[in-house]
């Protein structure tokens, strides 16, 4: 009798043992998955922090910060002078005239919408003679009448140089000059009228290196270019 009453003791103990085991586990399980520590995670003032707020602490709209800054260095309007052009876009004048100086190829177009702005681009960019070389080349987009009208434009300027020169082969630093290209690229039309120009004063080694050309000396001689260190030669 006696020990059939332990037997059951131990039983009974050893049961309580795993009601109250199997309780502590479930109780861990709900303290994993509970929706506090979701709502923590992606609680919505964290996600609030994250947006521009202006000096005054107010948020700011994208299109507020769009408008506000130049589309070509990023950097807010208010730090330079700006220039707004007629498709109403506005820049900083010195990020405008450095992207029309780089625009030497075909129309001066808008950063943002590509709209023509050659008029703005013409008054407040400085005049610059090399843009020419951008027109005389070989395999130029737009057609030769396109390029001779761009090149006669610049041409016709006060302030063109007519003894502008420029690099011609790709990855020789050697520079030539503007009579030299056009004699080059046989662009007649050009060259007369380069040759009428005043201030011209033809490089002998440019004038000798075509002088196998019976075409070229009689231009150069009839618009009086020809260099004096060839003028027993050619005359």
């Amino acid at each position: 009798m006696y020990i059939a009453m332990q037997t059951r003791s131990k039983t009974s103990s050893t049961r309580k043992t795993r009601k109250i085991r199997g309780g502590n586990s479930k109780g861990s399980k709900d303290s994993k998955g509970s929706k506090g520590s979701k709502d923590s995670k992606g609680s919505k003032g964290s996600k609030d922090s994250k947006g521009s707020k202006d000096s005054k602490g107010k948020p700011v709209s994208a299109e507020s910060y769009v408008i506000d800054t130049c589309p070509i260095c990023f950097d807010h309007l208010s730090t330079t002078p700006i220039i707004v052009t007629k498709c109403k876009h506005a820049f900083h004048e010195n990020c405008l005239i450095g992207w029309c100086s780089a625009q030497q190829h075909g129309n001066k177009t808008c950063p943002v919408c590509r709209a023509d702005i050659e008029t703005t681009c013409n008054e407040k960019a400085p005049f610059n003679s090399l843009e020419i070389f951008g027109y005389t080349g070989p395999f130029l987009r737009g057609g030769e009448d396109y390029n001779n009208a761009k090149a006669l434009t610049l041409m016709a300027n006060p302030k063109f140089d007519p003894n502008v020169r420029a690099t011609y082969f790709h990855g020789d630093p050697e520079t030539f000059s503007l009579f030299w290209h056009l004699v080059r690229n046989l662009n007649w039309t050009l060259l007369e009228e380069l040759l009428k120009h005043p201030d011209l004063v033809i490089p002998v080694a440019d004038a000798a290196a075509h002088a196998g050309s019976d075409k070229i000396r009689k231009l150069v001689i009839k618009y009086k270019k020809v260099p004096k260190a060839l003028k027993k030669l050619w005359m």
